[in-house]
């Protein structure tokens, strides 16, 4: 299942206060809800205590990251609703009173791992903090621990009011200039990782940023087992396959293959089966040729984990008389 994202809401406000409310918006069941939270000092400069809607309680995930200026600072926040709600969240300044503006950013984000809690679907976070002003920001994450993972990344500036824009192959989520000299934005990657997540915006500002890798979940598809494969037919050419049909709600089998006396390292799509299948035939392969053959359950979207198998077909051999050794074989490959 391939991580996607449903932008909720990016705003702000501009009035004084210790509490800042959010539009409505939905929450879905077994989702992570990510929220950057952007606010400039009134009283003491602080992360927001609590943020929260009437059902669903945030976690903090980072925060205490200044613009440079000391002026505001932005933390990032997480959820996994455990029902479908549509609410307001809440974000509440209770230890540094009241402050002079807060923005916010929230995204929706499906196919995360929500298997247990917040932590858990955030393998990693790392933050910026300016030195000097600029025109634009990025963030160094380490290198990601799946391929399927997605970056996030949400970032703040505090002397620039103007919408920011998303960083280079990144899309951007929304964008949100209350007023005075504050904006706040969000983005994600959706096709690839990506270790230097990025946003810039017209003027120069103190800023700071927050990003995240999100982890994938596992596929909820049982995966096949019993994968056997004998020489067919054609033993030189041909690999007969069976399996044990796994019952988990899927519609297609699919089977790759890699050669790997030919020194492939990925494997090719062969064949697209029927749900039901429990075996095929799969023909063209080369004489001699060691092959790993693997097979994945699909729904039509989503995968299941592979059961693989290694075959080698059989070398060609040429039994006409050599010389006259009547019956002497060599190989031909």
């Amino acid at each position: 299942m391939a991580i996607s994202v449903t932008h909720r809401t990016t705003g702000g406000s501009t009035t004084n206060g210790s509490t800042y409310t959010t539009a409505s918006i939905t929450m879905t069941i077994d989702t992570l809800i990510l929220c950057w939270v952007a606010n400039e000092e009134g009283g003491t400069l602080t992360d927001p205590d609590t943020v929260a809607s009437t059902s669903v309680s945030f976690t903090k995930i980072l925060g205490g990251i200044d613009d440079g200026a000391t002026s505001g600072r932005i933390s990032l926040w997480g959820a996994i609703p455990t029902s479908t709600v549509t609410e307001t969240v809440t974000a509440t300044f209770t230890t540094g009173g009241s402050q002079a503006n807060c923005s916010w950013s929230l995204t929706e984000v499906d196919g995360a791992d929500v298997s247990t809690t917040v932590a858990n679907a955030i393998v990693q976070s790392a933050s910026v903090t300016s030195g000097s002003q600029g025109t634009s920001g990025s963030i160094t994450l380490a290198a990601f621990g799946d391929t399927d993972n997605r970056p996030f990344a949400g970032f703040y500036t505090s002397q620039a009011n103007t919408s920011l824009v998303a960083g280079t192959d990144f899309s951007l989520l929304g964008t949100s200039n209350p007023g005075e000299t504050n904006s706040i934005g969000s983005e994600w990657r959706s096709d690839a990782v990506d270790t230097g997540p990025d946003m810039s915006w017209t003027g120069t500002s103190h800023y700071a940023g927050i990003a995240v890798e999100v982890k994938i979940a596992a596929s909820a598809l049982t995966p096949v087992t019993d994968l056997a494969g004998t020489l067919g037919t054609n033993p030189h050419a041909d690999v007969d396959l069976t399996w044990t049909d796994p019952a988990g709600g899927e519609t297609e089998m699919i089977i790759y293959g890699k050669d790997v006396t030919a020194g492939e390292t990925e494997f090719t799509e062969l064949q697209v089966l029927g749900g039901n299948a429990v075996s095929t035939t799969v023909t063209g392969l080369e004489p001699g040729h060691e092959y790993d053959i693997s097979i994945t359950a699909s729904d039509g979207t989503n995968e299941s984990d592979p059961d693989e198998i290694t075959v080698t077909t059989l070398i060609i051999r040429d039994t006409r008389e050599v010389g006259t050794d009547r019956g002497t074989e060599r190989g031909i490959s």
